[in-house]
């Protein structure tokens, strides 16, 4: 009896484990990838090299899902490479000249940088930027943006900035020489930083609010990518070895 019991069990444990299938979503994106994707006041906002096309809609670089139908921003959102929220906004960095009809140049200044409230987007506190922005986060209550540039309204900032609603501040003087900020996020109450730099980490560093500190002995290439899951932070990008490790493009 207990073996017909485990046969049971492990046949119906097998049939829930093999009924978990991918579903497509919808039929409307196509070309390239999809890059980047956030959730915002109930809707999927998604992002990267892709181009929306169905019921009339047609947009290229991001698109909005609200679980049953396609739409697409007012205007342009070519060039978006990174979402979060901040201040109840949706924050969107990358390499644009301008979001919605805010034709560049204008009085309203969205370029590489830019809020959406769900309806209409805004300016951010950035008029001049010499670079492109590839990653947006928010830690303790400031956003960061991270990329390839060396100022924000004129003043120096090498590679990385935060933003606290009023003005623009260092991150400790960032990170120095032809290097780049490629993605951000906080883990266990620290801002962390992947990108391809020396210093103060070898790929990958963590901030505490006040100083940059390195992660182990870095990676041995680009980082691209960083997240939580699981109370473990892994990292993806094009690295073979972390830490002393080998380890083919993801580590945690």
């Amino acid at each position: 009896m207990k073996k017909i019991v485990l046969i049971f069990v492990f046949i119906f444990a097998c049939d829930i484990s093999f009924s978990q299938t991918w579903s497509p979503v919808g039929n409307c994106i196509s070309a390239l990838s999809v890059e980047d994707m956030q959730v915002y006041k109930n809707k999927l906002y998604m992002t990267g090299f892709m181009q929306l096309s169905c019921s009339g809609l047609f947009e290229n670089g991001a698109a909005i899902f609200d679980g049953q139908y396609f739409d697409t921003f007012p205007g342009d959102a070519n060039g978006i490479k990174d979402f979060c929220i901040y201040q109840d906004s949706l924050v969107a960095g990358g390499n644009f000249l301008y979001a919605g009809y805010d034709n560049f140049p204008s009085v309203n200044y969205t370029h590489e940088l830019a809020y959406w409230d769900g309806t209409n987007w805004q300016n951010t506190g950035l008029w001049s930027i010499d670079g492109s922005i590839n990653a947006v986060a928010v830690y303790n209550g400031e956003l960061y943006v991270g990329g390839y540039f060396t100022q924000i309204n004129t003043q120096p900032f090498n590679r990385i900035a935060k933003w606290n609603g009023t003005q623009w501040t260092s991150v400790a003087g960032g990170f120095l020489g032809s290097c780049v900020v490629s993605c951000m996020t906080v883990y266990n109450g620290e801002l962390y930083a992947g990108g391809d730099f020396g210093s103060p980490g070898i790929r990958i560093c963590k901030w505490n609010g006040t100083d940059w500190f390195p992660v182990g002995t870095g990676m041995d290439d680009r980082v691209s990518s960083l997240c939580v899951y699981n109370n473990e932070l892994y990292s993806g990008g094009i690295f073979t070895n972390a830490g002393g490790n080998s380890a083919n493009y993801i580590a945690k």
